[in-house]
């Protein structure tokens, strides 16, 4: 049994040279008298004057070179012919807009290729895990997943979507807010005993700072003490681009590493590192889903959107301790 779109095709394909768009509304017109039996009927449903529907069913009667309705001042039956045409007309139409409907559908689905940059940490930690389940989910998508710690241009890059680390005041107006963290100081208790453990964030100056460099936000370590900002400048012994290269010198004893919350919630939770001056850590950042300033999402944008905002906790492992 042929599909719908398949019977438009060959309905097309058989028809007139001349068939188009003004053959179909025709037709429609002719399959609406015949059910109302009135052309006022017919022209009230379809929004147009009965002038109108009399000029298609006449046009209609023409090409075909038969009769498909008896007029009377009172109503309208339908000739032999009409009858005849009325089931293939009705069919043609359901299939024409079953065939409207399918396209429609396929235009939905999320499909085709999906470029992703996420940062290195927060990408292996969130998003790579759940991967497999998002491609399960929407076969259709060919998801390529960068890893990148350094800026990149969303546009230029030619991104479909960047997930970052952002300062919670920044606002961008396309993107979705996936979830809140804040940034925290950590050190294994090797080096607490060698160094001693900071009280306050003006102890630090005595302390082995470890420095991230791809953001130049971090060069500069930020707290809150009694309500009032405190920067503190730091002079690391070791700096890098990469948050997994700071937490291993931080679990080996080599200094401080101020981080995201969520790249050393399970070391703090097994105690291979302390946090510290958690009173005047109170610097939150948001983790954003960001996609092209001004560009309406394209389906498969948002479903990888959707996606993440559904798998990733609102609120990441290391809360604020006075909130």
């Amino acid at each position: 049994m042929l599909k719908p779109v398949q019977r438009v095709t060959t309905a097309l394909r058989l028809a007139r040279p001349s068939t188009g768009l003004e053959d179909f509304a025709d037709l429609a017109a002719f399959v609406r008298v015949a059910q109302a039996q009135s052309f006022s009927r017919a022209a009230r449903a379809l929004d147009t004057t009965k002038a109108t529907i009399s000029k298609r069913l006449a046009r209609l009667e023409a090409r075909l070179n038969v009769q498909l309705l008896l007029r009377t001042t009172r109503h309208v039956e339908l000739t032999e012919a009409g009858k005849s045409l009325l089931e293939s007309a009705t069919q043609i139409l359901a299939d024409v807009e079953a065939a409207e409907s399918t396209v429609k559908s396929m235009a939905a689905l999320p499909a085709g290729s999906l470029r992703v940059n996420t940062s290195n940490s927060f990408g292996s930690m969130h998003i790579a895990p759940i991967t497999p389940e998002f491609l399960e989910l929407y076969p259709r998508i060919e998801l390529d997943l960068c890893f990148d710690d350094q800026f990149v241009d969303l546009v230029a890059g030619g991104w479909d979507v960047v997930v970052r680390v952002s300062r919670s005041s920044d606002v961008l107006a396309s993107a979705r807010r996936l979830a809140r963290d804040r940034f925290v100081v950590v050190g294994s208790n090797a080096y607490f005993a060698k160094r001693g453990v900071p009280r306050t964030p003006t102890d630090l100056t005595e302390h082995v700072l470890l420095r991230y460099t791809s953001s130049p936000a971090m060069h500069r370590w930020r707290f809150d003490v009694g309500g009032k900002e405190v920067v503190l400048p730091t002079t690391p012994n070791f700096s890098s681009n990469n948050g997994g290269a700071l937490v291993l010198a931080a679990l080996a004893g080599v200094g401080l590493s101020r981080v995201p919350g969520f790249v050393v919630a399970d070391h703090v939770r097994s105690g291979t590192l302390i946090e510290v001056l958690a009173d005047f850590s109170r610097t939150e950042f948001t983790i954003d889903a960001i996609y092209p300033s001004g560009q309406r999402a394209t389906a498969k944008v948002r479903a990888f959107i959707d996606f993440l905002a559904e798998r990733i906790p609102p609120r990441l492992a290391m809360n604020d301790p006075r909130s």
